[in-house]
């Protein structure tokens, strides 16, 4: 059943004409806006019935594919009404982090809005803080840092987290303050945890673990994918120590290798062209290094780190 009051919905359709609503919303429409642009109730009739409108969810309508990840996400967020959000790995879709919509779409409903389990939606009656969610596309999503939070404290991935930094979707600054409006929420342990991983900004996974390699063993002085300006443009090392001028570069298969980005081999080699130009020294890992050999990795850092303060000195 469609909820009852849709106020800010219904009034934008009164301003529209149909096909100008179905272009804003992916095709996607509730019958009630139909109604509401002024489209008599026989000819939307006639319409459903000619397949032009196919029935999505319960008083949901799409002229596209059902299927289609845009239409699903309307059509979930239209069903379960606009004060709804939509959350989870859905959320992270309609962000753009990742390619791949999921099977289930996870939504936030108020919790005295009747709705009943209609897979393949996964319904959560948990109050949000208006701060964790946002209008992105005509629709509300969790904000990335709450998304984010929230499938870690669910315990499923969580390295989405260095997408958002990478991005800048969020910060370390909204991911401290994201977190602690969680307290109260069941996973809130996971979730801090997943939170403090990244807050010295990585960038990957490897470059996260290192992150821990360096933490744990006290070396200070370092910070992660900071801006660092050269002649040719700006670059942002992994990991950089300014005092000394000296930056630490991961490889890893995901963000280096040519057969997931062709131009990744050029891109890396002008990178480190520009720093070393800068007066720069540039020490290359791999993901298996600091990951089979931590010891290692962190014996020729501390190596190099030493030296060239000794120098400095």
């Amino acid at each position: 059943m469609q909820a009852k009051h849709e106020p800010r919905l219904l009034q934008s359709a009164a301003t529209l004409d149909i096909r100008t609503l179905l272009a804003r919303q992916s095709g996607t429409l509730l019958r009630a806006q139909a109604l509401a642009t002024g489209m008599p109730r026989e000819r939307f009739d006639q319409m459903v019935r000619s397949r032009r409108l196919v029935r999505v969810f319960p008083s949901v309508y799409t002229n596209r594919d059902p299927a289609d990840p845009a239409v699903r996400l309307w059509a979930a967020w239209l069903w379960a009404g606009e004060g709804a959000v939509i959350g989870g790995g859905a959320a992270l879709f309609g962000h753009g982090v990742i390619d791949r919509m999921p099977r289930s779409i996870t939504i936030y409903v108020p919790v005295a809005r009747a709705r009943s389990r209609r897979d393949p939606l996964r319904l959560i009656r948990t109050p949000l803080d208006p701060r964790d969610v946002g209008w992105h596309k005509g629709i509300r999503f969790t904000t990335p840092a709450r998304t984010c939070l929230d499938l870690a404290r669910w315990g499923e991935r969580n390295d989405y987290l260095e997408a958002v930094l990478r991005r800048d979707l969020t910060s370390p600054d909204a991911l401290r303050a994201s977190v602690q409006r969680m307290a109260a929420v069941q996973g809130y342990d996971r979730a801090l945890a997943a939170a403090h991983a990244v807050l010295t900004r990585p960038w990957s996974h490897p470059e996260r673990r290192l992150h821990r390699v360096l933490a744990d063993a006290g070396v200070t002085g370092w910070v992660a994918n900071d801006r660092t300006q050269t002649a040719t443009g700006t670059v942002f090392p992994d990991i950089g120590f300014p005092d000394i001028k000296l930056a630490i570069e991961i490889n890893g298969k995901r963000y280096h290798d040519e057969a997931v980005d062709p131009n990744a081999f050029e891109r890396d080699h002008r990178r480190e062209q520009a720093l070393v130009d800068a007066g720069w020294i540039v020490i290359r890992f791999t993901a298996k290094q600091i990951e089979n050999d931590p010891k290692g990795v962190l014996h020729t850092i501390l190596q190099m780190v030493n030296r060239l303060r000794g120098v400095a000195a």
